[in-house]
């Protein structure tokens, strides 16, 4: 049966006042507050705009959005340790140092290993093609019994001799009598 660990610290919770976002969940509150600034910005500027800018639709919904853009731009996160600003910087940027890594496991014992994989799988399919060909073969066998008993009955009902009444035949027969 499950059971749960109650003895859990508040601190190794990962959890986000705002509802679990993703993208606020490893924000530092300098950055939660200029998320959370630009929303309110944003929507100020919205009423300011109804009541008294009067802007055209297609521009007043650039020009509002660009708040929240640039608040989640510079205050979400990316992952744990990059923002999307650092991230985007660092994708622009080239990095100073390169870094190289060898090889830790043994190459001759992961191709030794990768060979018998393939083997295995090699002879599995080999197993496969031949049960496909058995049940081919019954298939085969099964389907041309159907048709010839299908052609022996047909055969049967059309060369069985057949009694041909006709009604007016012996409605004529009795008037004669």
């Amino acid at each position: 049966m499950f059971s749960y660990d109650r003895n859990v610290d508040l601190e190794e919770v990962k959890a986000s006042p705002l509802f679990e976002l993703d993208l606020i969940r490893y924000s530092s509150k300098a950055q939660l507050a200029l998320i959370i600034g630009s929303v309110i910005s944003s929507m100020i500027l919205i009423v300011v705009n109804s009541l008294f800018l009067h802007i055209d639709s297609y521009l007043a919904t650039i020009v509002l959005s660009l708040p929240v853009f640039i608040g989640a731009f510079f205050g979400c996160q990316y992952n744990q340790d990059l923002s999307y600003y650092e991230y985007v910087k660092s994708l622009v940027k080239k990095q100073k140092k390169t870094l190289y890594k060898k090889s830790t496991e043994d190459i001759l014992s992961s191709k030794n290993t990768i060979n018998l994989f393939l083997e295995e799988k090699s002879a599995e399919k080999e197993t496969i093609k031949k049960k496909k060909k058995k049940q081919q073969r019954l298939m085969l066998i099964i389907s041309l019994f159907a048709l010839v008993s299908f052609i022996i009955v047909f055969m049967y009902v059309n060369t069985r001799p057949t009694v041909e009444l006709y009604h007016d035949d012996v409605t004529t027969e009795q008037s004669a009598n």
